[in-house]
């Protein structure tokens, strides 16, 4: 069974990730003799089950060549924003020990998400409804597994 296993920092629950085009957006630049731009590795994400989805700070978009388009309100750490928040999809590897989980996805945007928060991204309920979360409070570790038969 893949996981991994953390201590809960003063931020909360962080794990380092990687962010790809899709698998799809992949098949489509690939068809049309476009390059698939690299994986950037080394993000920090933030696991916040308080927040619906995935938002990820706007400069790896632009590194990832991502279609940007409209989007929704979305609720994360800090509430539900006033604001509507552009949407892209995004493939977010998780990196348990023996496998990586990747999962293609709509994420939302924020324009100075890693300046005002120190992580890169924060991973939604959307992400962990295909997981498995353990919060032991008293040793203030966290452990993600996989179950490799779902």
């Amino acid at each position: 069974m893949p996981k991994i296993s953390a201590a809960i920092q003063d931020l909360g629950p962080l794990i380092k990730c990687s962010l790809s085009v899709t698998q799809a957006r992949a098949n489509v630049l690939k068809s049309e003799g476009n390059k698939i731009p690299d994986r950037i590795h080394e993000l920090i994400g933030l696991v916040d089950t308080g927040s619906e989805g995935v938002l990820i700070d706007s400069k790896h978009v632009a590194k990832l060549k991502l279609p940007v388009r409209s989007g929704r309100r979305i609720s994360t750490i800090d509430g539900t924003s006033g604001r509507y928040r552009t949407m892209c999809e995004i493939g977010l590897i998780i990196p348990l020990e023996e496998a990586k989980v990747q999962w293609d996805g709509n994420a939302y945007c924020d324009n100075n998400l890693a300046h005002e928060c120190d992580f890169d991204l924060i991973i939604g309920r959307d992400v962990l409804s295909s997981l498995n979360l353990h919060y032991d409070g008293p040793k203030c570790m966290f452990t993600i597994w996989h179950d490799s038969d779902s």
